[in-house]
């Protein structure tokens, strides 16, 4: 005899788990946030990604009714902050902000990086950035655009 459940006994016992567990989630759920949020930034003070979220930090207080505190914790190619993200508690407390290219490419280039980009999860992007790339115009090089 199979100490499996038959299928159909495993969907009737799914079929209740489902049922029951936004109930029994919501009970016990506690408020969020239950207190300040702290957003890392991986780079300096006043650079564009600094300023595009400071410039979202009162919406972000205004819509979840609790400070916003920011800390820039620059160095290694955004690998500082983004491991003490990653060590803080899995609350929803504590936020990374940043370059995304600083963040996806650091454990490729930063041998202490130690992390995993799918680790993470995008909740949001606060600006976005073009780059440029240019030379002399006496060496005759043609313009070019990425598509």
């Amino acid at each position: 005899m199979s100490t499996h459940p038959s299928r159909r006994e495993f969907c009737s016992l799914a079929a209740v788990a489902l049922s029951l567990g936004p109930l029994s989630a919501r009970a016990q759920a506690p408020r969020f946030p239950a207190k300040a949020i702290t957003v890392r930034v991986s780079v300096p003070a006043g650079g564009p990604a600094d300023s595009a979220i400071r410039a979202a930090q009162p919406l972000l207080q205004r819509a979840l009714g609790q400070p916003v505190l920011i800390e820039n914790q620059p160095g290694a190619n955004g690998t500082i902050a983004t491991r003490n993200v990653l060590s803080a508690a899995p609350d929803g407390h504590t936020l990374l902000g940043g370059p995304g290219t600083d963040f996806l490419t650091a454990p490729m280039l930063v041998a202490s990086a130690r992390y995993n980009p799918l680790d993470f999860k995008l909740i949001g992007v606060t600006g976005v950035s073009d780059f440029v790339l240019a030379a002399s115009a006496a060496r005759g090089f043609r313009e070019w655009r990425v598509q």
